[in-house]
């Protein structure tokens, strides 16, 4: 499954807010995030768009 491209509709420290596709189908939002310190959290979300 090839990666799409989104945008960034606002952000801040603890929220970030994507545009979702165009295109009615099932999706995955893969999430990582790193601290100063090299630790890493993830987080697989998946949606559906009608």
């Amino acid at each position: 499954m090839d990666a799409l491209p989104y945008d960034i509709v606002s952000e801040s420290d603890e929220l970030i807010k994507i545009k979702a596709p165009s295109r009615s189908g099932a999706y995955r939002f893969y999430v990582y995030v790193y601290d100063d310190y090299n630790n890493v959290a993830t987080a697989n979300i998946p949606f559906y768009v009608k």
